[in-house]
């Protein structure tokens, strides 16, 4: 007789057919190397920077989007690519006609690798998401001091500048954003209705970045907060002003 095998439980919940891969400790910012190493390019140390001897807590957004895209490359489903956008001003025409030509140049971008083009770094029409970092405490949105100093809000705005941004060149029910203090950092969920945020978590010892990452390149448009019941109307602009013209 063959042995016998235990009956499955009814309503027994199945495994996630692909659960986040958050113990592969060697190919996160957990791996003491990739910690210490984004944490040094974000807040410079006494290190050569262009020449110059950077002090210590001297931002530099190039060194840092570089040394984030290399601890967090390998959350990312194959088909999606960070970028370092640090440098390039938003190339959507439309978003920057609505924003009257506010120069937008967020660190950080998510892309679609099928969407990406090298010709275009930082366009908020193709981007899925922003990522934003900052040094210095006072440069945090949400300081715990019940005064909130001008630094702040300028942060405030330029989060909130940059998830408008994304909402107003696409079809979006939400976009989301996350933002780095140091060793801190915050995701964000904004709609029309308003925007959510986490509290400050460290994202050195803590999951929740690998796994929102992770998560969001897994996931199907809609979950990701793109309107599917909106079809792409170019064709039909290209019709109009054909018409128009004749």
């Amino acid at each position: 007789m063959p042995p016998l095998t235990p009956r499955k439980r009814l309503h027994e919940p199945e495994p996630e057919p692909a659960s986040t891969p958050i113990h592969n400790r060697a190919t996160t910012m957990h791996a003491p190397r990739r910690a210490t190493t984004f944490l040094t390019k974000l807040t410079g140390g006494r290190r050569y920077a262009g020449g110059k001897v950077r002090r210590s807590g001297e931002y530099c957004p190039d060194e840092s989007g570089n040394a984030a895209i290399t601890a967090m490359k390998d959350y990312l489903s194959p088909e999606w690519v960070l970028i370092n956008t640090s440098n390039h001003c938003d190339a959507s025409s439309f978003s920057a006609k609505y924003f009257s030509l506010s120069a937008i140049k967020p660190d950080i971008g998510l892309y679609e690798a099928s969407k990406y083009n090298p010709d275009s770094t930082t366009n908020s029409a193709s981007v899925e998401l922003f990522g934003e970092f900052k040094v210095k405490k006072h440069d945090d949105p949400f300081p715990p001091a019940k005064t909130l100093p001008e630094s702040a809000k300028d942060t405030r705005g330029q989060i909130t500048l940059y998830l408008n941004a994304i909402q107003a060149a696409q079809q979006r029910t939400r976009v989301f954003l996350f933002f780095i203090l140091g060793d801190q950092c915050r995701l964000f969920c904004h709609s029309r209705a308003g925007t959510q945020y986490t509290d400050p978590f460290n994202h050195t010892t803590m999951p929740y970045l690998h796994e929102f990452l992770w998560r969001l390149t897994h996931s199907s448009p809609a979950d990701c907060g793109h309107d599917v019941t909106m079809e792409p109307v170019l064709p039909a602009i290209q019709f109009t002003k054909k018409s128009l013209r004749s």
